[in-house]
């Protein structure tokens, strides 16, 4: 535990694009500028990187203080740093807030006396999407888009989805979008799904979807997370 004269110190939970330094806002770029540190996934592109070694010259990656990737474990490593230094800036792939654990760190280290502040980004489902030419809604149709995110099997049944005309959902692991797949929770003959997949695990993923091609199209891309998009097959 840490002493309790930690004094008034300061996160930043900053969304970023890890692709792109210049996609951040300016707000964020400023926090980035104050902080004397900055926590971030190895992850981030290199010339991202290296940019932002031009703003800050103290660079922790998450990797090479929590080797395990738990959330807690590496929310109390960066805790830790506060012994050291008073203003911290923790860059999170994309948004913070959307479909991802932005409030819980918030939570984390405020119940821990640590000023936290967060910065949204980028969202990275759009983003692809946008990259993909699929839109989000179609305005020739009174259309809708509801986004989930799952970590296990059972979120889905007590979440009582149903497929209206759009549904994004965030998958946690490649087991739970198998586990999805043999149930046929995410198939059905008025929609179409699109599974967008990371693009580094592409041979993985193909020979373990190779029994459910006929049912959906698999799109793989540089993201980090499993995405699958459930479409209504709507007549115009």
């Amino acid at each position: 535990m840490l002493n309790k004269n930690i004094g008034q110190k300061s996160i930043f939970l900053i969304g970023a694009n890890k692709n792109n330094f210049f996609d951040l806002t300016v707000l964020s770029f400023k926090k980035i500028i104050s902080s004397e540190c900055v926590v971030l996934s190895k992850n981030f592109n290199k010339n991202f990187i290296s940019e932002l070694k031009n703003v800050c010259s103290v660079i922790v990656y998450e990797e090479d203080i929590c080797l395990n990737n738990k959330k807690k474990k590496l929310w109390n490593k960066i805790l830790s740093l506060f012994q050291k230094y008073k203003k911290i800036s923790h860059l999170k792939l994309y948004d913070p807030l959307f479909l991802n654990d932005g409030i819980e760190e918030y939570e984390f280290f405020k119940t821990n006396k640590i000023i936290a502040g967060i910065f949204s980004g980028i969202i990275e489902i759009i983003e692809l999407l946008n990259n993909l030419e699929i839109p989000i809604t179609d305005r020739r149709i009174n259309s809708s888009v509801e986004f989930i995110n799952i970590n296990k099997k059972t979120d889905f049944i007590k979440k009582k989805i149903i497929l209206q005309e759009k549904v994004i959902i965030k998958i946690s692991t490649s087991k739970l979008l198998l586990q999805l797949l043999d149930s046929n929770k995410i198939i059905s003959e008025n929609h179409k799904t699109n599974i967008i997949l990371p693009i580094k695990h592409e041979e993985f993923y193909s020979k373990k979807l190779k029994g459910y091609n006929s049912q959906k199209e698999v799109i793989f891309t540089p993201t980090e997370n499993i995405f699958i998009l459930i479409e209504k097959n709507e007549k115009i």
